[in-house]
């Protein structure tokens, strides 16, 4: 008995070490039953612990800069000294190609249908038919108008023009120096409209009108017979006698000859012109 009892605890403490030794210590059918049961039991597994997903980041919605709105010129009315657009330079070049042409009627094709005229001061204007004597005289001494500037000065066109004649040309050697002119004019539907023509106010054939006026009186001395190549004046102020261009034109190089031996003589042109 004593026996018995010690094998039934060295058995019990075995249990605590470990299950399968329980079939060792014959503990008779309880013990093989519940060793079958701790046998067959199986742990159940522990799971892995859920990973909760990182929450989704959501992107800052792009905010869409809104559009520069670039403002629109502003549109300013050119007020003086203002390039001349493409219709005005045709007007223009058609305006002085034409004067230069040496034809009348082709001249006046680029005028605009109206009667025309040039206010020369503000109590003088020079009517349309002063205006084509002028062209007469401009073209019996082959008188070219060059445009040295234009620009539009508001609703009208501004020219500073360079004019030279077979006169100043004689003249030149001399120091005679060419006309230099203001001319205002209006382009209107692709006609030119005269405006102003500055001779008087400024004095740009000053010295046109001295040495003119000199060979003129030379003229009536040496040919008293014919008709005079000025009257009170010359040119289209008021010499309106259409013949009187080509008999200038015809004895000026004689003028001119005895321009050279005054000079010669040590006298001045320019110092009588003036």
């Amino acid at each position: 008995m004593t026996h018995s009892i010690s094998a039934r605890s060295t058995c019990r403490a075995g249990m605590v070490v470990a299950a399968l030794v329980l079939t060792a210590c014959g503990g008779g059918e309880e013990s093989s039953v519940a060793a079958t049961q701790v046998a067959t039991t199986t742990i159940p597994a522990t799971a892995a612990p859920t990973t909760t997903a990182a929450p989704t980041t959501t992107a800052a919605p792009t905010t869409t800069a809104a559009p520069t709105t670039t403002a629109a010129p502003t549109t300013v009315p050119c007020g003086s000294q203002c390039p001349l657009d493409k219709d005005q330079q045709a007007a223009v070049d058609a305006f002085f190609a034409a004067y230069n042409g040496d034809d009348w009627d082709a001249f006046r094709d680029v005028l605009v249908d109206e009667e025309v005229s040039w206010e020369l001061s503000p109590v003088l204007t020079q009517s349309e038919e002063l205006m084509r004597y002028d062209f007469i005289w401009s073209a019996g001494l082959n008188e070219i108008w060059t445009p040295a500037r234009c620009f539009a000065q508001f609703e009208a066109i501004s020219c500073d023009v360079i004019m030279e004649d077979d006169l100043h040309r004689a003249l030149a050697p001399f120091g005679f120096p060419e006309s230099r002119c203001g001319l205002t004019i209006e382009v209107v539907d692709g006609a030119i409209r005269p405006l102003r023509y500055n001779a008087l106010l400024s004095g740009c054939h000053m010295n046109y009108d001295v040495a003119m006026h000199l060979f003129g009186g030379w003229f009536e001395e040496q040919y008293p017979d014919l008709e005079p190549i000025q009257g009170l004046h010359y040119r289209a102020w008021n010499q309106t006698d259409e013949t009187a261009p080509a008999r200038a034109r015809e004895h000026l190089d004689e003028w001119i000859v005895g321009v050279q031996a005054f000079v010669d003589a040590g006298g001045d042109i320019m110092a009588v012109s003036h």
